[in-house]
């Protein structure tokens, strides 16, 4: 059994991937197992992970890369990879992404000294320009109430998960691309004994300002919150069975609202607003209720009901 097993899907990043291997193949941790599920790739990343992997001979043995024969999607790619693995530890690693060459040596070190099934570290955001910004990890708070309203990012990428966990047989997994980490990453604090945080920034996200909302069309963002709701019913599914579902009621409301806010900037007409309503039809009323939600999220839902979108318009570009 290999100490850590680092999980990375590819498709469509022959621009990064490169460096990703790099930081990944340089690790002060020795040992480690690779894989590499390639998602039907259309470009040269696998070539180019070939051809880093040349200046990593001491590597070679511990690479496994999967083809998929048709393009799966996130969710069911990571799938994949999560069944190959044999670390004792498990971790994710997005292809446009880095690593610090210490942060699995780091991160496994504290979990063994310290006997935890999850250890999570701090990130750095860097921007197109090269501008990094550093992300603190804390741990504080409920993590499952944390998780549920955004104030702790639900990412795969910065969580190492002892196997057992991830390869519990009664993981409900996720449906679709968007919050499908969050599914994931509920059911692992559910089952761990023990976890903590490494507060050190380990993690390189390479944030695509591309992918905001506000450089999105009408139909991608209804799409997405729509991925969103479907995965939203599953965690909800999961607290339902864990009998948590009346100890987090509020906070699934908040969660749930935060998907319909994802299609704000979509909204310009009556039937948009009607796509709103939509989105989580169960909450229309009770969100009103929920302590979690501001002043001017209840003021955007009323103007909503009323197909007030003029007003709306304005309160949003206010806010």
């Amino acid at each position: 059994m290999h100490k850590l097993s680092v999980i990375v899907p590819i498709y469509k990043v022959e621009k990064y991937i490169e460096r990703c291997c790099r930081s990944l193949f340089g690790q002060t941790l020795n040992d480690i197992e690779y894989v590499f599920v390639d998602d039907c790739s259309p470009d040269r990343s696998v070539d180019i992970l070939l051809k880093t992997l040349e200046d990593f001979p001491n590597r070679f043995e511990h690479v496994k890369i999967i083809h998929n024969s048709e393009n799966l999607g996130l969710p069911q790619t990571r799938r994949k990879g999560i069944s190959a693995c044999t670390g004792e530890y498990i971790i994710h690693c997005d292809s446009d992404d880095w690593v610090d060459i210490t942060a699995y040596e780091k991160m496994y070190s504290f979990a063994k000294k310290n006997d935890l099934d999850i250890v999570s570290c701090g990130c750095f955001r860097v921007e197109e320009s090269g501008l990094t910004h550093k992300c603190d990890e804390h741990q504080d708070g409920n993590i499952l109430k944390m998780l549920l309203l955004a104030k702790k990012q639900g990412r795969l990428w910065n969580r190492l998960v002892r196997s057992n966990i991830v390869k519990n047989p009664n993981i409900i997994g996720p449906s679709t691309n968007m919050a499908e980490d969050l599914v994931l990453v509920i059911q692992y604090y559910y089952y761990a004994r023990s976890y903590d945080v490494l507060n050190e920034p380990l993690y390189y996200y390479n944030f695509n300002p591309q992918s905001l909302s506000f450089f999105s069309s009408k139909e991608k963002l209804l799409s997405q919150a729509i991925e969103m709701s479907k995965n939203k019913h599953i965690i909800e599914s999961f607290l339902i069975k864990a009998n948590l579902h009346k100890q987090y009621s509020k906070e699934i409301i908040a969660s749930k609202f935060f998907d319909k806010r994802w299609i704000l900037p979509a909204i310009r007409n009556a039937k948009d607003c009607s796509l709103w309503l939509d989105i989580h039809p169960d909450i229309n009323i009770s969100l009103y209720t929920c302590k979690y939600l501001s002043l001017q999220d209840f003021l955007t839902s009323f103007l909503v009901e009323l197909r007030l979108y003029p007003l709306l318009r304005k309160l949003i570009r206010r806010g």
